[in-house]
């Protein structure tokens, strides 16, 4: 019973030594994961300004292209009042 024990404490003792030792893995120290982080920060700026940047141009060729389109219209409408009138005069001269 005695042998017992001390095979048990020995194994409880083996156990605990393992556990107690520090991981293989280094453990990062505060200032490790500040700068990690702040690296991730300024990238993700980075592609924000970036993304940013992309919107602003597709909003001016936007803007571009819509005020294109506003002065098609408004040539178009130009034009088929001019039509309508020389129509009405045409139709207005043959009666």
């Amino acid at each position: 019973m005695h042998l017992q024990k001390k095979g048990l404490f020995a194994f409880l003792h083996m156990i605990v030594a393992t556990c107690a030792r520090e991981p293989s893995s280094p453990i990062c120290s505060r200032y490790n994961y500040e700068e990690r982080l702040l690296e991730r920060v300024l990238r993700n700026e980075l592609a924000l300004e970036t993304t940013l940047n992309e919107i602003m141009k597709t909003n001016a060729k936007v803007v571009d292209a819509l005020t294109q389109l506003e002065d098609a219209e408004t040539k178009v409408d130009s034009t088929l009042a001019v039509m309508e009138k020389k129509q009405i005069e045409n139709e207005i001269t043959t009666c």
